[in-house]
């Protein structure tokens, strides 16, 4: 049976509705967290490959089987507007719009917001086979020599050749007329960058591939070697021209669903967490700021969100290569949208100097004793919870009046110190008038988090679902 088949025999709201139920019960009853394997209760869902959720590499993804469990359950009404304000490269947008609703998103890199809009659209992909075949046959055919971009490192991360290929496919790209099927161009193109590039693939932000790092006589050895020769001699345009058909497949599966029932509506709307807005997207994922509106009071049924890993994810770093072949702008311009991101780690030594607190007991004395060891990290804490708060702050706004929110994170490692994450964020959240409903945990199962670094973070072993309500004007005190 199909993947389509199986979502279409089988009626997920009844299963679900009665899992959530109970677990909100049990919860009720004992207040102890539940343990839930969600790939085990949205058996219709085989695997991550499926629809368009893998057109391009992004780390951190979070698994689609969380948010179709709750999209899929009790506390979201039918046809009702989510929002997620960390959306990443679309994983809630998508499985939203596959149950009919209608679908927010908020994400700081331009990269993650083209990936969730083409990953949502719904193409008439005859139309788009036939704009694959134009525009290699233009690819082909040029003889314009482009220019290549400049950017720093540019030599070490990719040969002469591959250089030369993808600046040719580039300026293809850009002569195209139809923004909606160059900016599925532009995906194509940029999930690509990382398979010419002498960047190690088991590594999410770039590294650069090292034979000799091997001993000479070694599998590794060989197998490194063999990867650098492959990608110095990378036939780009072939690439690409399979690249398209790979992913005209991919988008067949989404135009397929569409004709069998209605699909809802998904957008990435605005770019800053803190302070949420609504504007235009327009080509590469770039917003019209000029046309930004506030984002609705009491416009939300329900928040289902993961966001960044404090310390441990280099979610704009793994996108370094591609932000600079799409043209998105400077290495400073890169560095500043890397800094304005929740959790990051850079930061000037001014902005660390000094010990800052939350004003939660439990965090405090995490960022105290991180403090005494290494002041950087200490301010990443702080910073860290500060902004999750102000999220919090922001989300109760556009929260309905019982309406719902539910969080995703992971209680990782900072030094040596395992940070209760899930701990510390349900208090930020109830502070700001959000009641706990249930406590989740799921084990992680290898969906794509950074594997141990250095002795400054870890692997995550498991993942805390939160489930919280906004109150009525109707509840008690």
């Amino acid at each position: 049976m199909t993947e389509l088949a199986v979502r279409n025999s089988i009626e997920p709201n009844s299963i679900v509705g009665e899992s959530l139920e109970h677990y909100i019960a049990e919860y009720e009853r004992c207040g102890e967290p539940q343990v839930v394997s969600f790939r085990d209760k949205c058996p219709w869902i085989k695997g991550t490959d499926r629809y368009t959720h893998l057109i391009h590499r992004y780390t951190a993804k979070l698994l689609p089987h969380i948010p179709t469990f709750f999209l899929a359950s009790s506390i979201c009404p039918s046809n009702a507007t989510i929002l997620d304000p960390f959306a990443g490269s679309g994983t809630v947008l998508l499985e939203g719009m596959l149950q009919g609703h209608r679908v927010l998103g908020i994400e700081i890199n331009p990269i993650a917001r083209l990936i969730a809009k083409v990953k949502t659209t719904v193409f008439n992909t005859i139309s788009l086979q036939e704009a694959a075949e134009d525009i290699i046959k233009s690819i082909s055919l040029s003889t314009h020599d482009p220019e290549i971009p400049d950017f720093q490192n540019r030599d070490l991360w990719f040969s002469k050749k591959v250089q030369k290929g993808l600046a040719k496919v580039k300026a293809g790209i850009e002569t195209f007329q139809d923004e909606s099927i160059r900016d599925f161009f532009w995906v194509c193109y940029s999930s690509m960058v990382r398979r010419v590039a002498f960047a190690d693939p088991r590594i999410s932000p770039p590294v650069v591939l090292k034979p000799e790092k091997f001993d000479s006589n070694s599998p590794a050895h060989k197998k490194v070697s063999r990867m650098v020769e492959e990608r110095t001699n990378a036939n780009v345009e072939t690439l690409f021209a399979l690249t398209l058909q790979e992913f005209i497949k991919r988008f067949r599966r989404l135009e397929e669903a569409s004709k069998v029932r209605e699909l809802g509506s998904a957008e990435v709307v605005w770019d800053d967490a803190l302070n949420l807005n609504m504007a235009p997207i327009k080509e590469k994922g770039l917003l019209a700021k000029a046309a930004a509106r506030m984002f609705p009071l009491d416009s939300v049924d329900l928040v289902i969100t993961s966001p960044p890993y404090m310390n441990a994810q280099k979610y704009a770093r793994s996108l370094r290569l591609e932000w600079y072949w799409l043209g998105l702008g400077s290495y400073d311009e890169f560095r500043a949208m890397d800094a304005s991101m929740i959790g990051t780690e850079r930061m000037t030594c001014d902005e660390y100097g000094e010990l800052k607190t939350v004003g939660h007991a439990v965090a405090d004395e995490f960022i105290e004793n991180v403090f005494s060891r290494d002041k950087h990290r200490a301010r990443l804490m702080a910073n860290y919870f500060d902004d999750m708060r102000t999220s919090f702050t922001e989300l109760f706004r556009v929260i309905k009046p019982s309406g719902h929110f539910v969080i995703v994170v992971g209680n990782n490692r900072v030094l040596k110190y395992r940070v209760p994450n899930n701990q510390i964020l349900t208090d930020l959240a109830t502070q700001e008038g959000f009641r706990v409903r249930l406590m989740v945990i799921d084990e992680i199962k290898s969906r794509g988090l950074m594997t141990k670094r250095n002795t400054t973070a870890d692997v995550i072993p498991a993942e805390w679902i939160i489930v919280f309500r906004k109150p009525s004007t109707t509840d008690g005190a």
